[in-house]
């Protein structure tokens, strides 16, 4: 009998915790396979060539940014310990600081967004400054010569620009549709302060 009612107990506790604390929202960011990945990075690298009315490409997800973010980490350590510099402790310090910058680009965002009455979802903005570490990661892999390091780079930032600003476009212009001009300023906005960051990183 107490078994019983312990079993029932337990059952209406997991379903409480499952209603209250769901995850369910997050499951259209996770929403990917091996083709999406694929089809997103290639759409990364050549944005140009690419359907934007595709909306099963262009909305935002948190695999490709939180992979690249970590892998950013990793490779850090990996360009410390080339140098003989690596300590363990250097990897919390890169992980707290890189966790502390997005959530200060949070909150500036949010704090425009909501001057300029517009709207966007905490979550895809997290996507959307996620993608840049996965430009920062192939610019360090760029070679060290002036003249093809220059043209390369040159390319990254193009495409990582027309990238982001058509992904920001598709998402906010699909849902929301008035004030565009504020919008158009805040997509511009945005896109010039994560290229900054790609520039300051890499």
């Amino acid at each position: 009998m107490n078994l019983d009612f312990s079993k029932e107990a337990l059952k209406s506790g997991s379903s409480y915790v499952s209603r209250k604390f769901s995850l369910n929202f997050l499951h259209s960011y996770f929403n990917i396979d091996n083709t999406f990945v694929y089809k997103k990075i290639l759409m990364i690298f050549f944005p140009f060539t690419f359907n934007w009315e595709d909306d099963s490409l262009t909305r935002p997800d948190l695999y490709i940014p939180i992979m690249s973010f970590f892998t950013y980490i990793l490779v850090k350590g990996m360009y410390y310990g080339l140098l003989n510099n690596f300590l363990p402790e250097k990897i919390g310090l890169i992980f707290t600081r890189l966790i502390f910058l997005e959530i200060v680009i949070c909150f500036i965002v949010k704090g425009f967004s909501y001057f300029m009455n517009i709207k966007i979802r905490s979550l895809d903005m997290l996507c959307f400054s996620g993608y840049k570490y996965f430009t920062i990661l192939f610019l360090q892999l760029v070679p060290k010569i002036i003249i093809i390091r220059f043209i390369i780079k040159g390319y990254f930032y193009t495409s990582f620009f027309f990238f982001l600003s058509r992904s920001l476009k598709s998402r906010l212009f699909n849902e929301f549709s008035n004030e565009k001009i504020k919008k158009i300023y805040f997509i511009f906005g945005f896109v010039f302060m994560q290229i900054c960051f790609v520039f300051i990183f890499s």
